[in-house]
């Protein structure tokens, strides 16, 4: 892991100045970047392009910009460079032509819907999901130049670095008939990890902090009542950190984020529009509710690079606008004032 770590504060050091504490969002004109002071706010794509967007993340050094946008009425992966140039789609139909044995695959699906997850730690490559694979639970991941490396039976899955994937696998469970397994898998070496299989369980929401060396996930709050929980990257050291005594307001996470330094997690259990935003170290200590119960779930959340603010979704004020909070739940700030609503903020 420690050349991880090397990669990883590489990346960090070439995030271009314009870009360090840019906000980038879904907006009513496309996708829009803004200041966290308010200030320089710019629409980057139009929605022209290909709205409504929807999913839209930072590459890890801050140089692109990945999220869905809509192509002949199915969703497509879009990727463009921050300043907004050189927009490219993804799983577009290509020419028919006759394929060489070495030649490596490629996505030309131009009838199903491909939507965008996650980058890979060093941004060559992002996890997606597409609906024309049976019951869409595959897990598939690409290069930039639009190359399929890998598809994997399962969903949900974490990055843990640029070959190894956690996801969760269904299973037929004797039983219960259904039943859920976290599973590590290295799609380069074709090595293959089962780190949490219990009977009947359902997990979702999957996290992973390189930095910390922890995986976190939400298990299903019906049955368990247990919703939170963390590991090691191995598997190993499981702990729950938020258990049926704990007064959590609402269902099923929407979001699990862990801080830039992986010390502490950023939780968002759904309650509609009237969600709340918890924090929690990852040793299982310190709980607390960032926001009072006015959090749009759906609209997500997340953490400054310098972990002292949270970016949340609210429609506190009417209409779907972005809030700035301290992580400590002090100085709350509206940063959007828009007739359209903005949401779905990446910092």
């Amino acid at each position: 892991m420690l050349i991880l770590g090397i990669f990883l504060g590489c990346g960090k050091e070439t995030i271009p100045p314009e870009f360090k504490d840019k906000i980038v969002y879904v907006c009513g004109e496309g996708i829009c970047t803004i200041n966290p002071d308010g200030t320089e706010r710019k629409v980057i794509v139009p929605i022209e392009k290909g709205g409504p967007f929807s999913n839209v993340r930072w590459s890890p050094n801050k140089r692109k910009v990945a999220f869905n946008g809509k192509v002949n009425k199915n969703n497509r992966v879009m990727v463009v460079n921050s300043n907004g140039s050189d927009l490219k789609v993804f799983g577009l139909p290509e020419p028919k032509k006759k394929k060489k044995k070495s030649d490596v695959p490629r996505v030309s699906w131009g009838e199903y819907s491909l939507n965008f997850c996650e980058w890979s730690p060093s941004g060559e490559y992002f996890r997606y999901r597409s609906s024309g694979e049976l019951d869409g639970n595959y897990i598939e991941v690409m290069n930039l130049d639009g190359e399929r490396i890998t598809e994997i039976y399962g969903y949900n899955g974490s990055f843990i670095d640029d070959s190894i994937i956690v996801f969760f696998e269904p299973y037929i469970s004797k039983k219960t008939t259904h039943g859920t397994m976290i599973i590590k898998y290295n799609f380069i070496s074709g090595q293959k990890e089962e780190l949490v299989r219990e009977e009947g369980a359902l997990y979702y929401c999957l996290a992973c902090s390189p930095q910390s060396r922890r995986i976190a996930y939400g298990y299903d709050w019906s049955a368990a009542k247990s919703p939170l929980w963390t590991m090691q990257l191995d598997g190993s050291n499981k702990r729950k950190l938020v258990s049926e005594h704990d007064q959590i307001e609402g269902g099923q996470f929407k979001k699990i984020a862990f801080s830039p330094a992986g010390e502490k997690i950023l939780f968002l259990p759904d309650n509609g529009s009237k969600s709340r935003i918890y924090v929690i170290n990852v040793d299982g200590t310190g709980l607390y509710s960032v926001t009072d119960d006015f959090v749009n779930a759906v609209g997500g959340a997340d953490w400054s690079p310098d972990e002292e603010h949270i970016i949340f979704t609210s429609n506190k004020g009417g209409n779907e606008e972005l809030y700035i909070i301290k992580a400590d739940g002090t100085d709350l700030k509206r940063l959007t004032n828009n007739e359209i609503k903005d949401c779905c903020p990446d910092w």
